[in-house]
């Protein structure tokens, strides 16, 4: 399996670990969802075996370089809706998949949330470990709140962070934040460098001193 290859490929470049894909339309999340997965072989048709190639790639990638290095990113309705990838049903898929992947003893679960409470609460349920939830819309502070009720034990922040190329000072201060000019991501068919190295910060880098 290349997953095998390339965890090792990855680790043996240094890095501590990886994160398997299974979100975002990419081809762990085709395989989860009825709206791409059409397959009439033990990849298809029932729930079982429409999560079989996510636990297979997540036992594969675990198996190759541990668990503790192994995390996997989920997305129950594609909230980015990237990959023009559709999922209505996802309270069966998304729990039998997380129950499945339990017994695996990865060293997180990234959960992208979709907005379904319920789905939301019941995956933090079956999952044993370290669960990272990424809630689009609320401001940080309210989103930490999932960490004091229980929720998650790690929130992570993707645009947020774009946008705000100071946003630990930026938190720690209550600054306010920059927004993301959603119109520049890679995927709107944006081009150039505008929105990604030029959002403003709250003191301006100091200039380099060229020594002449």
């Amino acid at each position: 399996m290349e997953s095998r290859r390339a965890a090792a490929a990855a680790v043996t470049a240094g890095a501590d670990g990886i994160e398997i894909h299974g979100a975002s339309g990419y081809p762990v999340h085709q395989f989860l969802s009825t709206d791409t997965n059409h397959r009439t072989d033990r990849h298809g048709g029932s729930v079982a075996n429409h999560i079989r190639f996510a636990v297979e790639v997540a036992q594969t990638v675990a198996d190759e370089i541990g668990p503790g290095r192994t995390g996997i990113r989920l997305a129950p309705g594609n909230p980015s809706k990237l990959g023009d990838l559709a999922e209505t049903d996802t309270q069966e898929p998304y729990s039998a998949l997380v129950k499945a992947l339990a017994p695996l003893d990865l060293a997180y679960l990234h959960l992208a949330d979709g907005g379904d409470e319920d789905l939301r609460r019941r995956l933090r349920a079956l999952w044993p470990n370290t669960l990272l939830l990424n809630r689009p819309g609320p401001d940080i502070a309210t989103r930490a709140q999932d960490i004091e009720n229980g929720l998650a034990d790690v929130i992570t922040v993707g645009a947020q962070s774009l946008a705000n190329p100071d946003l630990p000072e930026r938190v720690r201060t209550g600054a306010p934040l920059n927004t993301p000019g959603t119109e520049t991501f890679y995927g709107f068919h944006a081009t150039g460098a505008t929105g990604y190295t030029d959002y403003p910060t709250l003191t301006p880098p100091a200039r380099r001193d060229s020594g002449e």
